[in-house]
């Protein structure tokens, strides 16, 4: 039985708000009620970056074999944190749903939350593409078939795939990392992703800083 009703628009946009079953309650990001006065500071602020390892590298098109490196975002010390949006990017030679790239992987990408203390999977073990769009539900590609989520010529000759995986779709407002907690979302990797050319994480969302700030 469905969690949520909907509530559409009237400008044609398809715009839905999700009303829970519980108390009739909204579920909305809308942060306009909290904007702060004019000519104070902004309390909510764009945020973009990569997972990175311990030494603040991005690449994740590495020799991991037998380790299991982590590329992470973690929780800040002066504000909160929403990822509303991860994107996996993959350049490769060819870039096929039966592989990852143009590499055939055994063990693949992990990709998971911790949340005062508790773990979420994201992705586990996703070896290829198509495991990985299954793993994420992913409802809206573009391109078709076997062009799914493809990219064509982005370097050269070689062709990129890119997995959006949007969170704010199933928990309100994305991913929250409270400030100075060690909430943080992990990436680890286990086997050799040299043969490809790019690999990287990227997560998206904004900062919610108080509003005395």
């Amino acid at each position: 039985m469905a969690l949520f009703s909907f509530i559409k628009d009237g400008t044609g946009t398809g715009n839905l708000a999700r009303v829970g079953k519980e108390k009739h309650q909204v579920y909305t990001c809308n942060v306009a009620p909290d904007l702060p006065p004019i000519g104070t500071k902004n309390t909510y602020r764009y945020y973009s970056a990569y997972f990175e390892n311990s030494s603040g590298s991005s690449d994740l098109n590495i020799d991991a074999t037998g380790s299991t490196p982590t590329f992470q975002i973690e929780a800040a010390d002066d504000y909160d944190l929403y990822i509303t949006k991860i994107g996996l990017w993959v350049v490769d030679s060819a870039v096929i749903h039966s592989r990852f790239g143009n590499l055939v992987l055994s063990i693949g990408v992990s990709l998971y939350s911790i949340e005062d203390g508790e773990r979420t999977d994201i992705l586990t073990n996703a070896y290829n593409f198509g495991q990985a769009i299954q793993q994420t539900a992913m409802e809206k590609p573009f391109g078709d078939g076997a062009t799914s989520f493809e990219l064509s010529d982005v370097i050269g000759n070689e062709d990129a795939w890119f997995l959006p995986i949007t969170l704010s779709d199933y928990v309100p407002c994305g991913i929250r990392l409270g400030y100075s907690t060690r909430d943080k979302i992990v990436a680890t990797i286990q086997e050799d992703l040299t043969g490809l050319t790019e690999f990287t994480i990227r997560a998206f969302g904004y900062r919610h800083y108080e509003v005395n700030q």
